[in-house]
């Protein structure tokens, strides 16, 4: 390694640590005007949760014998309501006011009532829908393409979820990077097949 590349590894690392000191300094307060990041990151982070492959084969089987026009017209529908009642207020609410989504969610339902929300909606359900559901479909999607047995579909499993747990320990601007790259090409396969 030569000295420029550690002096940007060290400077990465520490960057890593403030951002971490950070998180744990405005968990339970407003964050500094100063300190706020754009609303297209965030923007990012919530169009990955809604554009998941589970999502849209749970959409595709809702609307079975839907005419393209009518199946499109739910597709938007059903995304405006999303947006109209959930991520703009909460939006315009955390951008107004620094907040995250725990302090308002306490605002909203109280200090119990928010970490039953926060346990089944951010925690236990994401939990075994989104993250067993994607490794499911991303292990059978292979095993379909390359036939295996029980002991390579399951270390194959266990591969998945150590690569689908990457961008979650990076932290949020790595999850933000990868939806900036992955829901553009998912547009492009849903609309160009």
């Amino acid at each position: 390694m030569t000295e420029t590349s550690e002096q940007q590894t060290m400077s990465n690392k520490e960057l890593d640590e403030r951002q971490l000191e950070l998180e744990e300094l405005y968990v339970n307060k407003p964050v500094p005007h100063s300190m706020r990041r754009s609303w297209l990151r965030t923007a990012a982070i919530y169009s990955g949760i809604c554009a998941s492959i589970g999502a849209a084969m749970t959409g595709s089987g809702l609307i079975v014998g839907l005419p393209f026009g009518m199946a499109m017209l739910a597709l938007i529908v059903g995304i405006a309501i999303l947006a109209v009642c959930v991520f703009v207020p909460m939006g315009k609410i955390g951008s107004r006011f620094g907040l995250n989504t725990y302090i308002i969610g306490e605002a909203a339902f109280g200090r119990i009532g928010s970490n039953i929300a926060a346990g089944l909606v951010l925690s236990a359900i994401p939990g075994v829908g989104w993250y067993g559901i994607q490794l499911t479909m991303a292990t059978d999607a292979i095993a379909a393409v390359f036939p295996m047995g029980n002991v390579t579909y399951i270390l194959l499993t266990f591969a998945f979820a150590i690569i689908f747990t990457i961008p979650t320990v990076w932290g949020t601007k790595s999850m933000a990077v990868l939806n900036y790259i992955s829901i553009p090409l998912m547009i492009i396969i849903v609309v160009y097949g």
